[in-house]
């Protein structure tokens, strides 16, 4: 929260567009477990979540956590 309230004047009224990931990286729906796993941690800021989107619709089919791919032994 004392992220969201240094770029915010009033963070009680914030929206989630306030506060989003504008450009978030995402997997297919096809992408092998252990390549998200890798998508998240190999980066400067590791991410704990991924949306898997569809290219050809655009749309967001669903999103793998860290805590997904550990319960899958992954």
């Amino acid at each position: 929260m004392a992220m969201i309230s240094s770029r915010l004047t009033d963070p009680a009224s914030a929206r989630a567009v306030d506060v989003m990931t504008a450009n978030p990286i995402s997997i297919e729906p096809g992408t092998l477990a252990y390549q998200a796993l890798q998508e998240m941690e190999d980066r400067p800021s590791q991410i704990s979540v991924i949306p898997i989107v569809d290219r050809a619709t655009g749309a967001c089919t669903g999103l793998i956590r860290v805590h997904d791919l550990v319960r899958a032994g992954i």
